[in-house]
């Protein structure tokens, strides 16, 4: 065993006794110890002594499972993250723009960053809280995301879904428009259905806000398409360039 792998050992040994709030003066391994260590006892009579008191691998993964699991994060409440949003729009006067998404989601996150972006958080929280309900990752998500949309008289048609609620949880809009769920909206009519749920639950959002909002939806789309015939076109002309022909071997 090198002296690298001893010292990760050792050092993960420490971390773990340390974390668990049991190192002692005497379990404080510093290079200075270790180098003492092995100059009495060499590298591997140094391995043997410490497989002894720590074990084979340098801990007990039985301990550190139970350490980490003791510590472990716990889940959000998705109730608890509702009520504290609906809360925060009452004091505020505002609206609640509720959205279910979860972290395989890639439309998700790209709602996500397109409401986070300063230019658009700055018109949608003139009128909403933003409140996330991840359907994975948060207890009870299921069960208020089904509660939406019984209340929308809608079934499940992917993610992200979303809704816009007043301070007193009552439905203002919902994301199902005319061809289903809009999701992030990207194609025109979904666009479009977004600015309407915006104006069915606008309190200071000006008309021109709302068309503001909506463009950027629009600009979006359209970058995004643009890019990708840049890239299309970039990958046809390439494939067009004729290959240099290959002179065989002593042709002059």
């Amino acid at each position: 065993m090198n002296r690298r792998l001893i010292l990760s050992s050792l050092f993960v040994s420490f971390l773990y006794l340390s974390a668990s709030g049991s190192v002692t003066a005497e379990e404080k391994w510093s290079d200075g110890h270790v180098d003492e260590h092995e100059h009495h006892h060499g590298k591997e009579g140094h391995a043997d002594a410490h497989a002894q008191h720590h074990g084979k691998d340098g801990h007990d993964g039985k301990k550190l499972l139970a350490f980490l699991k003791q510590h472990a994060a716990k889940p959000l409440v998705a109730s608890d993250v509702l009520a504290a949003g609906m809360a925060e729009a009452k004091a505020s006067g505002k609206r609640v723009f509720l959205h279910f998404g979860a972290p395989w989601c890639g439309w998700c996150h790209r709602l996500e960053n397109w409401m986070a972006k300063p230019e658009v958080a700055a018109l949608l929280g003139k009128d909403f809280v933003d409140v996330k309900i991840d359907n994975d990752r948060m207890t009870g998500a299921k069960e208020i995301y089904e509660a939406q949309l019984a209340a929308a008289g809608q079934k499940g048609s992917g993610l992200p879904w979303f809704v816009f609620l007043d301070a007193d949880g009552k439905l203002l809009a919902h994301a199902t428009g005319p061809k289903g769920n809009v999701g992030f909206p990207f194609q025109p009519e979904e666009v479009e259905h977004f600015g309407t749920m915006l104006k069915a639950a606008k309190k200071n959002l000006t008309d021109a806000d709302i068309a503001s909002l909506v463009q950027m939806l629009h600009d979006n789309r359209l970058a995004e398409e643009a890019k990708k015939k840049a890239k299309a076109g970039a990958g046809a002309a390439g494939a067009a360039v004729p290959a240099t022909p290959v002179q065989p071997a002593g042709v002059q």
